[in-house]
């Protein structure tokens, strides 16, 4: 272990820093002695003994963090037309957001100028652009995109939330994504062809790629009865086709 200029190792284990415990010597980190440390809020982290001792590290970082919550305006709780505020959401680009319910029992994340100025007071419903019972795209998967959670509409069309098998994160509207338009953050865009095989959808699993379709592409399923059927991709993807036709008999 690196020592300090007396000579001596000065051992901080079990000392507190702030918030900071630490738990025992980490090495070194740019040729300072280092401690590893476990934070009141459950996180661990490594860090430097005189950042420590000068108190200029006192935990995870979260204090700085709860700082920057705390100066921030909490809509919380507030009502703004038939919203609700229940909780901060991801920024929508760089507005803050909110997680919203409307009295329709619609959520939606709202960017906070939005709110307060007044330009968003539903979740679209008040426009009547689309019926109050919405589909619920979550966990879904379009091409390269798995759909994480409802988005502030776009252009009041139901939008969502994404992540790219990138790791990239964007917001599609709804009908982009149900009729294949788009199927990745840009990052696939002519690189390669939408590929199911594996993916379920209702009752089928794609086997594999089959032969077109009235020129369309299609895909050859298993359904969990044990009938195979061909399928064409916008009837896996825009959920007209669930089964082999045995859901319709049941």
């Amino acid at each position: 272990m690196g020592k300090y200029p007396s000579g001596k190792v000065q051992d901080l284990t079990g000392q507190m820093f702030g918030k900071l415990t630490v738990t025992g010597p980490a090495g070194n980190i740019g040729g300072a002695l280092a401690w590893h440390c476990r934070c009141e809020c459950g996180n661990e982290k490594d860090v430097r003994g005189y950042e420590l001792t000068s108190g200029h590290t006192r935990s995870c970082g979260c204090l700085v963090r709860d700082a920057g919550r705390a100066k921030r305006l909490d809509l919380t709780g507030r009502t703004f037309g038939k919203l609700t505020v229940l909780e901060p959401a991801e920024n929508i680009g760089k507005d803050t957001a909110w997680r919203c319910r409307c009295d329709c029992g619609n959520e939606v994340a709202v960017a906070t100028r939005n709110l307060t100025g007044g330009t968003t007071r539903s979740c679209g419903c008040l426009r009547g652009r689309y019926p109050k019972t919405r589909l619920d795209l979550t966990g879904q998967t379009y091409g390269r995109l798995t759909v994480l959670e409802r988005a502030e509409d776009i252009g009041g069309v139901p939008a969502w939330r994404c992540r790219c098998e990138c790791g990239n994160e964007t917001v599609v509207r709804q009908r982009d994504l149900r009729s294949g338009h788009t199927g990745s953050c840009g990052c696939g865009k002519g690189k390669e062809r939408l590929d199911l095989t594996g993916q379920k959808f209702g009752k089928l699993t794609v086997l594999g790629p089959a032969k077109d379709v009235d020129g369309k592409t299609a895909w050859s399923c298993r359904c969990e009865c044990g009938n195979e059927v061909t399928v064409k991709t916008s009837g896996l993807r825009s959920g007209r086709t669930r089964s082999c036709g045995c859901l319709a008999r049941e």
